[in-house]
């Protein structure tokens, strides 16, 4: 359920590289935005979404003061968390255990004072009704992002009608959420695709809070801002030479950025370290800006 060596992990923290400040001054001098900084640490990016048995956490006493001192470690450190329930006891309608969890974190942080709002949660689409979910994480820990994964379930057609009946309401749901201040965001279960023969494809389920992206367990992301006005003429029409040029440099920049940089997680420094910068992609955050989304994978 939860990796109790992160506990210790993440209080480990490199020294500080003045590199990392000179190629932050790069990118910017391209005209990209930087990664948000998710720490109390210049050169560690990224964020951390962890999987929690609820189940365990209510039935162990020591599994639960494990979680909650880990979690708290890394709230103070000003780290983006994403929680991601994976199992409900038995003993407990869905509904009850989530709100027993959400009761337990954020009494935590309160005695270690600690703010609460900064938690991002992902939940499974049939695990209960939707506007409960979202209720209880709202009212115990304020306005974070809430996070809906749309499984298997919520993509096809049932005869069971009662599996049917919450299909047809979480859709209801999420389009009636397409409008209000701060939106419940679906996710997707799938694949990314390997550009190298070599490579596998990889299965992505978990969520890097940092960049409100569906990525593959474990991984090391760097993502980069790019407000697409700044590479527009006058008349404003975008300048492709103007961008390509600065998406060829960028990719350098981010190559190195990567490898000057440090990961909250085991997983994500292992990746980091292991692995080298093979491509990027681009892809729509909002109206009128794109981001260039930089994966380290084996090359």
């Amino acid at each position: 359920m939860f990796d109790h060596t992160q506990t210790k992990e993440s209080r480990w923290w490199p020294a500080v590289d003045a590199h990392v400040d000179t190629t932050h001054a790069e990118i910017t001098a391209l005209g990209f935005d930087l990664p948000k900084l998710s720490s109390t640490h210049p050169s560690v990016a990224g964020g951390l979404s962890i999987p929690v048995s609820v189940s365990k956490i209510i039935a162990d006493k020591f599994v639960a003061e494990a979680f909650l001192k880990n979690l708290a470690c890394l709230i103070a450190k000003k780290i983006p968390i994403c929680l991601q329930p994976k199992d409900f006891p038995d003993a407990y309608t869905p509904i009850d255990a989530w709100r027993l969890l959400c009761e337990a974190v954020a009494d935590h942080l309160l005695q270690k004072k600690l703010p609460k709002r900064q938690i991002a949660t992902c939940m499974y689409s049939h695990r209960m009704p939707l506007p409960a979910y979202c209720l209880i994480a709202d009212s115990i820990f304020g306005r974070g992002r809430r996070y809906v994964f749309l499984d298997g379930l919520q993509m096809a057609v049932h005869r069971d009608p009662r599996i049917e009946t919450r299909t047809s309401a979480n859709w209801i749901f999420l389009w009636r959420q397409r409008n209000v201040d701060y939106p419940v965001i679906p996710v997707y279960g799938g694949f990314f695709r390997s550009a190298c023969k070599l490579l596998a494809d990889e299965t992505a389920t978990t969520i890097e809070p940092a960049a409100s992206m569906l990525v593959p367990r474990g991984t090391a992301w760097m993502p980069i801002g790019l407000p697409i006005t700044r590479f527009c003429t006058d008349a404003g029409r975008i300048d492709q030479k103007r961008l390509e040029d600065a998406l060829r440099a960028l990719v350098l920049l981010a190559d190195q950025l990567i490898d000057e940089s440090s990961w909250h997680g085991a997983l994500q420094r292992t990746d980091a370290s292991r692995f080298t910068f093979r491509g990027s992609a681009i892809y729509c955050k909002s109206a009128g800006t794109l981001r260039v989304r930089l994966r380290v994978s084996s090359g």
